[in-house]
């Protein structure tokens, strides 16, 4: 009858926890993502909830939890200074003309039109996208 003594069975049952398991694919996802960032920033912060989520009322992180939590936190970390990086050089790089001939070029061929047709990227190129243009 000790086999099936109920200490031995919460112990087995408590290493399964969904909420750890899923922070810990998360965070994976997360981590081989983390070069877009939109998908990182998405897929880590859903990490880090799942993390918090697989304490269930105790003050300790499950080891998946641990582990999703660290790849989730290097991947948020990652992805907004990749964001960042973006959102600098972006404007720098448009004002480049061979730049934006083969942007044109590339989305011509995805698009089947001329994609620039608005002055789209010498607005972002100048930055003036967000501002009027009487300003």
């Amino acid at each position: 009858m000790a086999f099936y003594d109920e200490y031995a069975y919460d112990e087995y049952t408590s290493s399964r926890n969904p909420f750890a398991m899923a922070s810990a694919v998360l965070g994976t996802v997360a981590l081989l993502s983390f070069s877009s960032p939109f998908s990182a920033v998405f897929t880590g912060s859903l990490s880090v909830i799942f993390a918090f989520l697989s304490r269930k009322g105790t003050n300790r992180l499950h080891p998946l939890a641990k582990a999703g939590l660290v790849c989730s936190v290097f991947s948020l970390v990652m992805g907004l200074i990749m964001s960042a990086y973006y959102l600098i050089h972006l404007p720098q790089l448009l004002k480049n003309d061979a730049y934006r001939t083969q942007i044109s070029t590339m989305l011509e061929g995805i698009y089947g039109s001329d994609f620039d047709t608005e002055g789209f990227l010498d607005s972002l190129g100048t930055g003036s996208l967000f501002h009027a243009p009487g300003n």
